[in-house]
């Protein structure tokens, strides 16, 4: 909670969302105009600053974006398609009010959990949130990919008047991973390093299927990413898994 509270504003600088969109958002506007009652109801759950929630937002969906840092929600209101997503600060493991077609549990979110009881609740909020023939996308590092293959990212770039370099590396550890964040910040002639670490923690696809199921789930399909790489084990990044809540008519 600390780091993303830290470095909020700072994750823009992450990734080229253009390129990002264009590689991830083809699965969940697909999801979001098909799934449920195909109303177009979204819910992100612990967005961070909401790319795919903004994103969605100016495809016209209805997007409510959640998460505990009321600083990254606050960083993801000031940004392209902010204004379109309904922002709220609140525990993912809490009841959600409304319903909706299509829930995400993206990025690092389901790997902050170090207990399987979070998990459990996690997915019983989606399950809750979601109409009948809703879909829930969930998605986690694959750690055997990770183990060969450490994560670093380095990008800069402008800030509130200040140049910023963002640098994030992922490195597997014997009790999951470690992903630490520096932020490097130079203006007039002063430079400013503040860093902070996180451990993730490893779950396998076998383990979320079950506490999907608890929550009223059945698994329709399995990636390697949102791009919809078909997964092979160790070979592919990620473990992207869409879940479909039962009792459709």
């Amino acid at each position: 909670m600390e780091m993303f509270e830290r470095f909020a504003g700072a994750f823009t600088l992450a990734s080229d969302e253009k390129a990002r969109w264009e590689r991830e958002g083809g699965l969940l506007s697909a999801l979001a105009r098909s799934a449920g009652m195909g109303a177009g109801r979204v819910l992100d759950l612990a967005c961070g600053n909401g790319f795919h929630a903004r994103r969605l937002a100016l495809k016209g969906f209805d997007v409510v974006a959640i998460d505990l840092s009321a600083g990254s929600t606050k960083a993801g209101a000031e940004l392209a398609g902010g204004d379109k997503v309904r922002w709220r600060v609140g525990d993912i493991t809490e009841a959600v009010e409304g319903e909706y077609d299509l829930a995400l549990l993206v990025g690092n979110t389901l790997s902050l959990f170090d207990e399987e009881e979070g998990l459990l609740r996690a997915f019983a909020v989606a399950g809750g949130a979601l109409c009948a023939g809703g879909a829930l996308v969930a998605q986690v590092i694959d750690f055997d990919y990770l183990r060969e293959h450490p994560v670093a990212i380095e990008r800069s770039g402008d800030l509130d008047g200040e140049s910023v370099t963002f640098r994030k590396t992922i490195d597997a550890s014997p009790s999951g991973a470690v992903v630490r964040i520096t932020v490097t910040t130079e203006r007039g002639g002063e430079r400013t390093v503040k860093d902070a670490a996180q451990l993730l923690h490893e779950w396998n696809p076998e383990t979320l299927e079950v506490a999907a199921t608890n929550a009223g789930f059945a698994l329709k399909d399995t990636y390697g990413g949102l791009d919809k790489t078909p997964r092979e084990a160790g070979k592919t990044k990620d473990v992207v898994l869409v879940f479909v809540k039962e009792g459709r008519e």
